[in-house]
């Protein structure tokens, strides 16, 4: 009785772990049903028109679509003809070997292997990789060079036979209301705008997150060679919103304009932050709005109660962004969410609450004034007693004359200092 008990049991479990994988199967392919017909046109970051080099040849993305599991499909027209359609994953190599070649600078490879038709090139020079140029089934690379009047044109297939030179990466901190949010990203630099590298403290003007936008950063460290390319790499690939996974391009320093419009940026997103923050759910904070130069994009920073809060899949991820959403869909802007865990910043104490320069002008008037004071009644105290010399009374005078004189221009700094804090004040 006990063997065939147990035979039973075994027989009732083995049927319930088939029941199972039989509902995970069916689960599976509905959702590769509802993958291919129930998709639609992506809205967010589009990567339409960019040019790949896929394993089927050279071509250009011709659609994007997105399905409600949130998976991408990219569809490539080929030039020899044709078409694929594949999934995001697999698409972002292909897209990287065209984005990643653009503004770099490169050299001709050694030894130099005559190819018929193709110019043997100058001693010692380099070339910027220009452009991408479909010739005919073909994928071309245009590269310049101050050394020839032409342009040369390379395979894209053997644009990996030309050594690269010298790559700089900016770590550039973007530019944010507050500015204590401290968003910062890897930036290539492109030497189709400038041929010389930026320093630390630049405005750059900055390739934005989809085509098209514009954003604006400092430059707050500068890396050199493939180690700082490799970094670069590996936080691009991180980034959501990076469709070719390569470092985005820091195309040239911040001119008058740039710098007007970013001023007039700053108050709208310091009228959004407020908006934001009032749509946060519970146990979520608001720290900080970037918005794209054109301002079509915003870029919301938000902070969580706890590491669990972070999962996109949490009732509190979903909630800041359903809130982001809203505030888009109101002002008619795209938006990007990120979010950090932890406790709050705690409130600066009163050793660390920064001291404005009127009240440390302030303090060396006074402690100049006391000193004067007492060099005064010190003196007062010499005429009186007949042993002093001539000598030690005309130093004393000489010494009060001076912080007279250091009082006097402290009053004219102060004057100064609250003449500035009366016009940068806002109305």
């Amino acid at each position: 009785l006990d063997a065939a008990a147990a035979r039973a049991e075994e027989s009732a479990e083995n049927a319930r772990a088939y029941a199972q994988k039989v509902a995970e199967e069916d689960r599976l392919r509905a959702e590769e049903v509802d993958d291919c017909f129930d998709w639609e046109e992506d809205k967010g970051p589009s990567a339409l028109g960019r040019l790949a080099v896929t394993s089927f040849g050279a071509g250009r993305v011709s659609r994007v679509v997105c399905t409600p599991q949130n998976r991408r499909y990219m569809s490539f027209d080929l030039f020899s003809g044709g078409s694929l359609q594949v999934p995001e994953a697999r698409a972002l190599p292909w897209l990287s070997v065209v984005e990643n070649a653009l503004g770099s600078r490169v050299s001709a490879p050694v030894p130099w292997v005559d190819q018929g038709e193709s110019r043997k090139p100058p001693d010692g020079a380099n070339w910027v990789v220009a452009e991408a140029h479909p010739q005919g089934r073909r994928l071309a690379f245009r590269l310049v060079t101050a050394a020839e009047l032409f342009p040369r044109f390379v395979e894209a297939t053997k644009l990996s036979q030309w050594p690269r030179l010298e790559s700089l990466v900016y770590l550039v901190e973007l530019s944010t209301t507050p500015e204590t949010v401290g968003h910062i990203m890897p930036f290539r630099h492109d030497y189709r705008k400038s041929e010389k590298g930026y320093a630390k403290g630049d405005l750059l003007l900055l390739e934005g997150s989809r085509p098209g936008l514009q954003d604006v950063g400092i430059v707050r460290k500068v890396l050199y060679g493939a180690k700082g390319e490799k970094a670069a790499i590996i936080a691009a690939q991180k980034d959501p919103m990076n469709l070719s996974g390569t470092p985005r391009l820091a195309f040239q320093r911040c001119g008058a304009p740039e710098k007007t419009k970013r001023e007039q940026i700053t108050s709208l997103e310091r009228m959004v932050l407020p908006l934001l923050a009032a749509r946060l759910p519970s146990g979520a904070t608001a720290l900080g709005v970037g918005a794209s130069l054109d301002s079509t994009f915003l870029r919301f920073f938000v902070r969580l109660s706890s590491q669990e809060s972070v999962d996109k899949e949490s009732p509190a991820a979903q909630g800041a962004a359903a809130a982001a959403a809203a505030v888009g869909a109101l002002l008619g802007c795209q938006t990007e969410v990120f979010a950090s865990s932890g406790p709050e910043a705690p409130a600066p104490t009163e050793a660390t609450v920064p001291v404005p320069a009127a009240e440390k002008m302030a303090k060396v008037k006074e402690k100049v004034l006391k000193a004067a004071k007492k060099k005064a009644k010190e003196r007062k105290k010499a005429e009186k007693a007949p042993s002093k010399s001539s000598s030690s009374s005309s130093s004393e005078s000489s010494s009060d004359m001076f912080l007279l004189a250091m009082a006097k221009r402290g009053d004219k700094a102060l004057g100064r200092t609250a003449r500035a804090e009366t016009q940068s004040a806002p109305t």
